[in-house]
């Protein structure tokens, strides 16, 4: 899996905690949040080690 693919799974796996019954608001809000924290480190990881071809 490339980094794009990593964080567009994290972000998937907190909306479905999200949207599933019997799981409570802020307990899925809690999913999101860490997924898009996880999401927001894998890409900017990917984006450093890329950074040679920036140039």
């Amino acid at each position: 899996m490339n980094p794009a693919e990593i964080a567009r799974a994290h972000v998937d796996g907190g909306l479905d905690a999200l949207l599933a019954p019997g799981v409570p608001a802020d307990m899925a809000a809690h999913g999101v949040e860490a997924a898009l924290i996880a999401a927001s480190i894998v890409l900017a990881w990917h984006l450093l080690r890329q950074r040679q071809s920036w140039i």
